[in-house]
């Protein structure tokens, strides 16, 4: 890391700590990491490790999931937001950020934060 020196379990301690609920996709839209801290919003197995993020939700849902994506990866923006209407109860009323990461080969990769 540019900023410090941190070991596995140190960067997972404060990634469980923050009051958000983080997951990452990378650029092949597969989950590749979820926080698991007390501030969860979704309830999630390890099972979604490794899965298509589309199927990780309802199939009424995938079309704003391919939009969003296809967006950041064309570059037509890197941050998004919207506040949850509907879904699971405990998502309700939700704000979602998302965000694009894009490194210095421009290859795609994408965090979600839900607040």
């Amino acid at each position: 890391m540019s900023t410090g020196i941190l070991s596995v379990k140190q960067l997972e301690s404060i990634l469980n700590h923050l009051p958000v609920d983080l997951t990452f996709i990378d650029e092949n839209d597969i989950v590749r990491y979820f926080s698991h801290g007390k501030e969860r919003i979704f309830v999630r197995t390890k099972a979604v490790i490794g899965r298509s993020v589309q199927n990780c939700h309802p199939p009424q849902s995938v079309h704003v999931v391919n939009q969003l994506l296809a967006d950041f990866k064309a570059g037509v923006s890197r941050f998004k937001k919207s506040q949850a209407k509907s879904g699971y109860s405990l998502n309700k009323g939700k704000l979602h950020r998302y965000k694009s990461l894009v490194h210095n080969n421009w290859r795609f990769a994408s965090i979600t934060f839900l607040l």
